[in-house]
């Protein structure tokens, strides 16, 4: 699935990138970002989830929020400042899996148009450990928030979302979205025939409708086809996905923009 490097070789690839990486921003700068950080903090409680938001030019994190009912499964604080503390809490097995995409990610984000940077949307899976010590699957969604004054990304917001407490099986899986094509790139060779889209537009519209709390006979009557079918583009979902239920694909599929 991923390049075939050592964890440690992709530990310093990545923070080397990091390290290197220039930013011109001034005071004027982070007092904008100073004056949306309530809507972040708005955001974590009522998705319960948690907000990150990592800084190119101080290379930490500037912004660290849980939800209270994210925070209190999760234990985590919300001053972790260092970008090595989430790394520390991998699972072994995915930190590989993790560089490997944000080295990808960042070399691709860099390569394009200032104008185009902010437009994509990376969505991927990990486990990670919870405050008892056991591993939880987890959805972060990552996105360039702002640019510094020349065009080039600056704030980076990560938001994870706990998919399940349990970890006994995970397929470890990695989607780049543009936000106004909804076109996936980067990572299609990964996709199922090289695709540029996870899901058919049926696919989506009964998805879509699932969503809303519709049943398969319902969405059979809207969609004029066959409950059978509807439960097909169900099984699809959750094959692609790689999830175990409805509601674990639901949660993918809105972190990917696709409902």
């Amino acid at each position: 699935m991923f390049t075939l490097i050592s964890t440690s070789d992709l530990q310093q690839l990545y923070f080397g990138r990091i390290s290197k990486y220039s930013c011109s921003v001034t005071d004027d700068n982070y007092a904008v970002f100073e004056k949306n950080e309530h809507m972040l903090i708005l955001m974590s409680e009522i998705e319960n989830n948690s907000i990150a938001v990592f800084d190119l030019y101080k290379k930490e994190f500037i912004f660290f929020r849980s939800g209270i009912k994210h925070k209190t499964r999760t234990g985590y604080d919300n001053d972790n400042k260092h970008l090595h503390q989430f790394y520390a809490h991998l699972h072994p097995e995915d930190i590989g899996f993790v560089l490997d995409t944000k080295i990808k990610l960042f070399d691709f984000l860099t390569g394009l148009p200032p104008t185009e940077r902010n437009n994509y949307n990376l969505v991927f899976n990990f486990r990670m450990k919870n405050k008892e010590g056991a591993y939880c699957q987890y959805i972060q969604r990552q996105m360039v928030i702002e640019s510094d004054n020349e065009g080039k990304p600056w704030l980076v917001m990560n938001i994870n979302n706990l998919l399940s407490e349990q970890s006994t099986k995970l397929t470890l899986q990695r989607h780049l979205v543009n936000l106004k094509t909804g076109k996936f790139h980067l990572f299609n060779n990964e996709l199922e025939d090289g695709a540029t889209q996870l899901f058919t537009e049926r696919e989506k519209e009964g998805f879509a409708l699932i969503a809303q709390g519709l049943d398969s006979t319902a969405i059979a009557e809207k969609l004029f086809i066959s409950e059978h079918t509807v439960n097909n583009h169900r099984r699809h979902v959750l094959s692609k996905t790689h999830t175990a239920n409805t509601i674990q694909a639901l949660v993918y599929a809105k972190l990917l923009g696709i409902i």
